[in-house]
């Protein structure tokens, strides 16, 4: 017997065990599968804020550029998002104004235009806790411009020449150091990475060692901080504050104290992407290291201009060091106005939601 009941006691307990491993398992089941409903439903979220994002930014490009070119930019607006899938309730009527858009197309009367675009999503397993509907938006800033106005890039004559003759490389670093690439034939070797600043020429022209500097608005000291530099490069590869042409024959102050990654950035930034054309100053090829008693702005002499069509950036498009591009102009162009218009690829570009700087469009 008390074999018998020592059995029946251990059947007992491993039929209890099993019961609570059927129902741990149960529950573990239900928590995987909420788990997974809840990932699917936040993916579902994630990707549907970008597509609106995508498409309130090539709504408020296509209504800015058409705009530009007088035509109608909320029949253009209307028209591309319709084409792209949306619904007319994605986009209209308009809710909000200024930073508080959440749908349709607005003129900020300063040369830029703000979108929205908003829908409500039905959820899945979100619905099982009471939440049915999620909140789909996307926004986009942007100005009517012509994408291809000078950037203040400098890109060294033998490179262009180079290309003009057809030796390789084809392509090559514009902006930003490349081990591999040299962007200048002399330098310091410390400074350059391809960018100069327009709002800055060096007096007189002739004196390399640019004892003294003529300044451009929105300029407002002499000399300028280091931070309303790098603002002054940031805003130009917006095309804000930037319509300044220097002349063949002017030297600029080169861009300094700023990292690859950091110049890389704020030409993404600007909104240039890969295939858009951008117009450079052509330099001598000497980046001038003025004697000590002149000071530090180093230099670059403007000998003319080119066109580059931008390939690709280094090392990858979410963390780039350096601009490729290509030569896209079959000679170097002693004026701007010597650049034939469909030479430049005209498009407005997007720029930051909240940005507060001056836009003279």
């Amino acid at each position: 017997m008390n074999a018998w009941s020592r059995t029946k006691a251990f059947l007992s307990r491993r039929e209890a065990q099993r019961g609570q491993v059927l129902i741990i398992l149960a529950f573990g089941l239900v928590f995987l599968a909420a788990l997974v409903g809840l990932m699917i439903d936040v993916g579902i979220y994630t990707t549907n804020n970008i597509i609106a994002h995508n498409n309130a930014a090539v709504g408020c490009v296509t209504a800015a550029e058409a705009y530009r070119r007088g035509g109608s930019a909320s029949g253009a607006f209307a028209d591309i998002l319709q084409q792209n899938g949306m619904q007319p309730a994605t986009y209209s009527p308009n809710e909000g104004t200024g930073l508080t858009l959440t749908r349709g197309l607005e003129n900020m009367g300063d040369g830029s235009w703000r979108a929205a675009v908003t829908w409500q999503q039905p959820t899945g397993f979100l619905g099982i806790v009471g939440i049915r509907e999620m909140t789909i938006r996307g926004r986009s800033r942007c100005v009517g411009r012509d994408s291809g106005g000078l950037a203040p890039i400098a890109v060294r004559q033998s490179a262009v020449e180079d290309s003009l003759y057809g030796l390789p490389p084809e392509e090559y670093s514009i902006l930003g150091r490349d081990p591999s690439w040299d962007l200048a034939d002399v330098e310091s070797g410390t400074n350059f990475r391809g960018a100069v600043f327009l709002h800055m020429w060096c007096v007189p022209s002739t004196d390399p060692n640019c004892p003294n500097i003529r300044y451009f608005y929105p300029l407002t000291e002499a000399p300028p901080t280091a931070q309303t530099q790098k603002r002054l490069v940031e805003d130009c590869f917006r095309g804000i504050n930037c319509s300044i042409w220097p002349g063949v024959d002017q030297r600029l102050p080169i861009v300094a104290g700023t990292s690859d990654n950091q110049i890389c950035h704020a030409f993404q930034d600007g909104g240039w992407e890969v295939g858009d054309k951008v117009v450079v100053i052509v330099f001598d090829g000497e980046v001038y290291d003025p004697d000590p008693t002149y000071g530090n702005w180093e230099n670059v002499a403007v000998v003319g201009y080119a066109v580059y069509e931008i390939t690709q950036f280094e090392p990858n498009p979410n963390n780039c060091n350096n601009v490729i591009a290509r030569l896209a102009s079959d000679r170097i162009y002693d004026s701007l106005d010597d650049i034939p218009a469909d030479v430049i690829l005209l498009r407005s570009r997007e720029i930051s939601w909240d940005y507060g700087g001056s836009i003279p469009w």
